[in-house]
């Protein structure tokens, strides 16, 4: 929060340096929200009861005014009042305004542009809806520590996975039936034979889960849902088919609330972060306490390609040396 002090009016050589500054943010921008600011500036200069640093007096314009594309002039006055030190692009930046009268939220006719009523933030990179068309996930399938055949791409929102002899070839259902592994044992083929129906996985309205089919168990990894519930990250989840056959993967809207708070820890916290975006699910034999997920005579591993993306922008933004590969 700024000081309560007000200061007194800008004298000429600071005002034509705040004017530069306008200038600069804007760019060859010539809006009526760049001639709107340098009205402000002038009422700023003059009106000691107006003045910026004030941390109770709103400030505000009518919200009728149009905004920039990707440059909000509430952002850019807050650049210049009270953040000048950030360069960075505006579109990575975000100022929130804290509950006051004149917030955008409170929907009233004027907004408040008084920099010491927000806050400043990282903006993420907005999530695209999901529809039916892009991948928005893979899937491999190991027998042991072999991967057989290659990675699957989800392109529709509802993903079949099973192992049925007469089962159709549908780019929506992943048939491990036909796949070949020359160095195959007689547990895995003894652990295909009782996969049949298997999973689906389903992505509805933001929601990632997994449904059993398969009259054997299921053990799920799903490093997310271990957050949601406070979990060790290891922990394995057991469906079984007579008791609990659905479980929830993925959210996400709870993504972006994790994301943003690794995002405050640094990048390498971001980089760490995109283990929650891998699930880990074997058939009939679980892992643990010893036993290694390539000890499982049948597993798969699926990959949130559009989440793992999104890291990826976010980790871009922050400057992170290193990229993930996914």
């Amino acid at each position: 929060m700024c000081a309560a002090a007000k200061p007194s009016p800008l004298n000429s050589t600071a005002a034509s340096c705040v004017y530069h500054e306008i200038s600069c943010r804007l760019g060859d921008e010539h809006s009526i929200i760049e001639n709107h600011l340098y009205k402000l500036l002038d009422q700023l200069q003059n009106k000691a009861d107006l003045s910026v640093y004030n941390p109770h007096k709103c400030i505000t314009v009518s919200r009728r005014l149009p905004p920039s594309d990707s440059r909000p002039f509430q952002v850019i006055h807050g650049q210049v009042w009270r953040w000048s030190h950030v360069r960075s692009s505006l579109s990575h930046i975000i100022f929130e305004l804290q509950p006051r009268n004149f917030c955008f939220a409170a929907h009233q006719m004027e907004i408040c542009l008084n920099p010491c009523h927000y806050r400043k933030q990282r903006l993420l990179p907005p999530l695209e809806p999901v529809v039916a068309s892009p991948k928005w996930a893979t899937i491999s399938y190991y027998e042991k520590e072999s991967r057989v055949g290659n990675a699957f791409s989800c392109q529709g929102l509802s993903i079949w996975v099973h192992c049925l002899q007469d089962g159709p070839l549908r780019n929506d259902r992943l048939n491990l039936f036909p796949m070949e592994n020359g160095g195959r044992d007689w547990s895995v083929k003894n652990a295909r034979q009782q996969i049949g129906k298997g999973i689906t996985l389903h992505y509805v309205k933001g929601q990632i889960y997994v449904q059993l089919w398969s009259d054997s168990e299921l053990y799920v990894n799903s490093r997310f849902y271990n957050r949601l519930k406070n979990y060790s990250g290891g922990t394995i989840c057991k469906l079984a088919p007579f008791r609990c056959k659905h479980m929830k993967l993925f959210r996400d809207d709870e993504f972006h609330k994790m994301l943003a708070v690794e995002v405050e820890k640094g990048w390498e916290a971001v980089y760490n972060f995109a283990k929650v975006c891998i699930v880990r699910i074997s058939f009939v034999e679980g892992w643990g306490n010893g036993v290694a997920i390539t000890d499982v005579p049948c597993w798969i591993e699926v990959r949130f390609l559009k989440h793992l993306e999104w890291i990826q922008r976010t980790l871009a933004q922050m400057g992170a040396p290193y990229k993930l590969h996914y």
